[in-house]
């Protein structure tokens, strides 16, 4: 009897222990993080995570998800609408000077639901050419210069090209490229400008570009920066100066 009764006594503790527990710290609260009804144990819950950070879906309440309920196709349409790549373009064209200056933009929106964060990639190429034959000014090099900035701060590095004139009857051509990742918010129209100037010296440059934004829904990972911290904006491409004829 004794030691039925001391069995008692550790299993009475025990229960009372995990009710204190779960008191304390609530099913839902150990088991997940966005939705109740997707525990961290659930086979798609990263997938639901990550549709969930992109704001793919908002889920099928504030705090469920309805994992198991069927899609109708009106909601299959709206998924398909928000996740599918989203495209737009400037052209630009102007000439240099020593002050960055705007000669393309674009805005775009990712998906249309707010609260989440996808990406964008943007991509300008072109080419600079002095204003006609043996340009002088750029005996010792003349250098144009593309970047890309969201307001007035710059997101992307520096796509150069320095042009040399070493001929009285050539006019001097030299490409331009530059490229970059950005994380947005989704749901709201974000803007991107494309500068160009000369920052090396004095010829008479102009520049021609098409600037492109493309929206993705997912990082490299499948994962979204800001909310889940799986993955960083990143710099695609950079082109260091280079000399061209």
């Amino acid at each position: 009897m004794r030691r039925l009764f001391g069995s008692t006594i550790i299993r009475t503790a025990v229960v009372a222990a995990l009710v204190a527990a779960v008191v304390a710290f609530p099913l839902g609260v150990l088991a997940n993080h966005q939705f109740t009804d997707v525990p961290n144990s659930y086979t798609f819950h990263g997938d639901i995570d990550h549709v969930y950070d992109a704001r793919i879906t908002n889920g099928c309440s504030a705090t469920k998800y309805c994992p198991e309920d069927n899609v109708t196709r009106g909601q299959m349409a709206a998924f398909l609408e928000r996740t599918g790549g989203r495209v737009t373009s400037d052209d630009g064209f102007g000439a240099l000077t020593g002050t960055p200056t705007t000669t393309a933009s674009v805005t775009i929106r990712a998906g249309n639901v707010t609260g989440g964060t996808a990406f964008v990639l943007l991509q300008a190429t072109g080419y600079a050419y002095t204003s006609g034959n043996d340009e002088t000014s750029c005996n010792a090099g003349c250098r144009a210069v593309l970047r890309i900035y969201q307001g007035a701060s710059p997101v992307s590095t520096y796509g150069a090209t320095v042009m040399q004139n070493t001929s009285a009857t050539i006019q001097e051509l030299g490409s331009l490229t530059v490229s970059t990742v950005v994380a947005i918010p989704t749901g709201v129209n974000t803007t991107f400008d494309l500068k160009q100037y000369e920052d090396l010296g004095a010829g008479t440059l102009y520049a021609v570009t098409t600037f492109v934004a493309t929206y993705f829904p997912f990082g490299g990972t499948g994962g979204n920066p800001l909310a889940s911290g799986a993955d960083q904006p990143v710099v695609v491409t950079e082109v260091a100066p280079t000399t061209t004829k």
